[in-house]
């Protein structure tokens, strides 16, 4: 393999694919050698000989997904569909438990508009291994068709199953928030909070909800617990500062900007924000002292 990597460097691409194809006849079980291999057919050959390498690949090393998802994904891109379809049916026989299949196929139909054939995927992938993704995909799924009422029972079923997941609480928060039921979004995010108490994005979500419905006060004290809960977080820093900046509150802004940088002063996320608030002259010196706190940002 370094010998190959060696002709490449130096665009010797024949050479390499001869040292490839007789490392792959030495060690035809090898997974990285048939990827180093794809790699460079990939690069530098021809999407047949792709694809004739890949196909040759699946036989000697049947439980590499990886070489699996390559194989669907050059027929995709092809635009091949039946031909991806057939190799991810076979890809399923060397593999029923693969994760990654199960959404592969489930990507390939949901993207060419088999919706059904979608869901089907995805109904048997929740009856086969029932992963926290494979259930967050299928409420993709219903959300994108536009069936609520599908989307918010796959949500609950999949929280009793997954009630650390902070994605499905926050999505649970959104439906409920698109439907205009705020009150009931509120009460989602809160319960998603009591199982997920360090999750930025549903201390943000819950935030940003209450300031939604006018309830500035209340989105501070969000803010304020979220804070003491996960400290010297800038997200939340920032957040913060930006909430009283919009309502107006410009001395409060400032305030808390100055807290941001003391308890975050690595932050460039922070010294970005301090530098945009800064009055123009004063700019400058503060590009300057971030870039002495946070250097490479």
């Amino acid at each position: 393999m370094a010998d190959a990597g060696e002709c490449l460097k130096r665009g010797s691409v024949e050479t390499a694919g001869a040292i490839y194809a007789f490392a792959i006849s030495v060690f035809p079980g090898k997974k990285s050698v048939w990827l180093r291999a794809a790699q460079l057919e990939k690069e530098h050959g021809t999407s047949e000989a792709l694809d004739d390498l890949l196909i040759r690949a699946v036989k000697y090393c049947p439980q590499a997904e990886i070489l699996w998802l390559m194989a669907a994904k050059e027929k995709w891109l092809a635009r091949e569909v039946p031909a991806a379809r057939d190799i991810l049916e076979h890809a399923f026989e060397a593999n029923p438990d693969s994760e990654e299949i199960w959404l592969a196929a489930f990507k390939l139909e949901f993207e060419n508009n088999e919706p059904q054939r979608a869901r089907f995927i995805l109904e048997k992938a929740r009856e086969r291994m029932s992963t926290e993704r494979v259930w967050m995909k299928s409420v993709i799924v219903e959300r994108e068709l536009h069936d609520t009422e599908r989307e918010r029972e796959l949500l609950n079923e999949s929280l009793v199953k997954f009630p650390s997941s902070w994605k499905l609480w926050a999505m649970l928060g959104q439906l409920e928030e698109r439907g205009n039921q705020l009150g009931k979004a509120r009460d989602a995010l809160q319960r998603g909070l009591k199982h997920c108490s360090t999750s930025v994005v549903l201390w943000l979500e819950s935030a940003r909800l209450e300031e939604k419905t006018g309830n500035v006060p209340r989105a501070r004290a969000v803010l304020d617990q979220a804070r003491h809960k996960i400290p010297k977080d800038a997200e939340l820093w920032l957040a913060t500062v930006r909430m009283e900046d919009r309502s107006g509150n410009a001395k409060n802004a400032e305030n808390m900007m100055a807290k941001a940088v003391q308890e975050c002063p690595q932050s460039g996320l922070l010294w970005a924000e301090a530098i945009g608030m800064a009055p123009r002259p004063q700019r400058k010196s503060k590009s300057v002292d971030a870039l002495k706190r946070c250097d490479n940002d």
